[in-house]
């Protein structure tokens, strides 16, 4: 289908509309009258390439999501972050964030392309009868549950501790990255064509916190795949959807058979009810695990759970909770610890203080990736050093630091003629 003036005119009046803005509204950003957009969304004025980057920007999208063969106006983080109630004064920082997610995902996805790496998402793989949202908490906290233990199940997990998260997510064709998002919001979700992305905030230091708002973003991807866009935001942790991504990702994270293992490889071990619980061809079986002493499970059980499966402090007690491992008063008691700063405190003593130490050199992985990219298709000549120096800009290199980069990478020799000009301009 070719691009017509109208069919263009067309998709601009949607996104705007997707992004919940008015004609007056897009016409005071552009610092013109409102006729004019008037007369741009009916066809009877050309847009500008100037005017298109600035519409574009304008509603959360880069400009060739609206030149592409397909459009899907409800590809817009914007209408997520008006969803979850963010201040009307960040919606400026809102539409740079969702502008950085998608040149971010398109510069990956075309670096990829470029150097024949193929990771295509399996849609149907990944798929579960459990997509369906449930008003009532306990149903949706079930599904999250039972999720987590089919995906791991897919994935040939066992009971182990889940490796290196992120690697694990784009091994199923999922982009993720790390990324500056507002201060509020752990993580975000966007199903693009090429794929689910997903981001998570990179101000948060702390390692396993990251690997639970990666997890919580999964669950999203598996469980609300009808869902175009999702923003996670911590003041709206209460809803159903979001207990559910929680529940899920608990659940993934430290495998209530894991759980009760490594407690008894600690000379904890609980007490096991065994139940089978039928849902159409599929068999859950589910433990109501409880210590011979609920007493038993102390401070440095705790820590070490952290430790062993790169879960928060926070997270091993919720789990333990909802495992029936720990009563309500030792639940309080512990959490005290924890918000004292105790059970830090012991982690440092007992050596195990990697995790839970906020650290400016957290592993970033998705940024070495992504610059690994950058230097590979450099050195193939796929790409201009302009544009290479362009996609570093995404991940924060000044032109000067990458020059830097360039030249304690080895690139000392004069780079050859580009070999894929679309990509390399």
């Amino acid at each position: 289908m070719s691009l017509t003036r109208k069919i263009l005119a067309d998709r601009l009046r949607q996104a705007r509309e997707a992004a919940g803005l008015s004609q007056a509204d897009t016409a005071k950003a552009l610092g013109v009258a409102r006729p004019v957009v008037s007369q741009i969304e009916t066809s009877d004025r050309k847009v500008s390439s100037i005017e298109l980057d600035q519409l574009a920007r304008l509603f959360g999208r880069l400009p060739a999501d609206l030149l592409e063969a397909e459009f899907n106006p409800e590809e817009s983080l914007l209408t997520a972050f008006r969803a979850v109630g963010t201040a009307e004064l960040e919606v400026d920082l809102q539409r740079e964030v969702i502008r950085r997610c998608r040149e971010v995902a398109a510069a990956t996805r075309q670096l990829e392309a470029a150097l024949g790496i193929q990771r295509a998402f399996d849609g149907h793989a990944l798929a579960t009868r459990l997509a369906t949202p449930q008003a009532n908490t306990w149903q949706a906290i079930q599904q999250g549950e039972r999720a987590a233990i089919e995906e791991r199940r897919r994935l040939g997990l066992g009971s182990a501790p889940v490796p290196d998260l992120m690697d694990l997510l784009e091994s199923q064709g999922i982009l993720t990255a790390l990324l500056d998002l507002p201060e509020e919001v752990d993580g975000l979700t966007l199903m693009l064509r090429a794929g689910p992305f997903i981001a998570v905030n990179r101000r948060e230091r702390n390692l396993p916190r990251r690997r639970f708002s990666l997890a919580h973003e999964y669950a999203h991807v598996i469980l609300d795949s009808t869902v175009r866009a999702s923003v996670t935001h911590r003041n709206h942790q209460d809803e159903v959807r979001e207990k559910r991504a929680n529940r899920f990702a608990a659940a993934f994270l430290l495998p209530e058979e894991g759980v009760t293992d490594m407690l008894t490889s600690l000379g904890k071990p609980p007490r096991e009810n065994t139940s089978t619980v039928m849902e159409g061809e599929m068999v859950y079986s589910t433990r109501n695990s409880a210590p011979a002493s609920e007493s038993e499970i102390q401070p440095h059980d705790v820590v070490q759970l952290s430790h062993y499966f790169g879960a928060s402090h926070l997270a091993v007690l919720y789990r333990l909770k909802s495992l029936s491992c720990i009563s309500e008063h030792t639940f309080d008691e512990l959490h005290g610890s924890h918000k004292g700063g105790k059970l830090r405190e012991l982690a440092h003593a007992m050596f195990l203080f990697g995790p839970e130490a906020p650290s400016e050199s957290t592993p970033d992985h998705f940024h070495h990736r992504f610059v690994s990219l950058v230097l590979e298709a450099l050195r193939r000549d796929e790409i201009s050093v302009a544009r290479a120096s362009e996609f570093a800009g995404l991940v924060g290199y000044t032109r000067e630091e990458f020059r830097d980069l360039l030249r304690k990478a080895g690139f000392r020799k004069p780079i050859g003629r580009v070999r894929n000009p679309n990509l390399g301009a």
